[in-house]
């Protein structure tokens, strides 16, 4: 390939020029436009209700706070197994720290509503004395 074969554009975009700070600039405003539209879309799913139930259930069935070691019917190890859930874990925790990059309240009000480790004891009754 030579230099007169590199395309104009990646991806149907523009490739910008190294060279030239205008596109540089443009280029970077475009990506953190993008990035804060990302930011806005899981602020929004994670402080919706049915939003906040779905990525809920989507932490927990990836088992994101738990290792998990598989084992046949025969009670023997099963490697290859436990790799797939920890490539499960793996992906809900990155997924959880991605959510927390774009807002940490609303991830961690999660922990309050459906984390039974997070729960808080109900007050105690007082009893009169008769």
């Amino acid at each position: 390939m030579s230099d007169d074969d590199v395309p104009d554009t990646v991806d149907d975009e523009p490739v910008a020029s190294a060279v030239d700070p205008k596109q540089f600039t443009e280029r970077k405003k475009r990506i953190d436009v993008e990035a804060e539209q990302v930011r806005l879309f899981w602020s929004r799913t994670l402080r919706d209700p049915v939003g906040a139930r779905v990525i809920w259930s989507m932490l927990t069935d990836l088992h994101a706070f738990e290792e998990r070691f598989a084992c046949g019917p025969n009670g023997f190890p099963q490697p290859e197994a436990t790799w797939f859930e920890a490539g499960k874990q793996a992906f809900g925790l990155a997924l959880y720290h991605k959510l927390a990059q774009c807002d940490r309240e609303a991830l961690f009000a999660l922990h309050d509503l459906y984390d039974p480790r997070f729960a808080k004891p109900k007050p105690k009754r007082s009893r009169k004395s008769s």
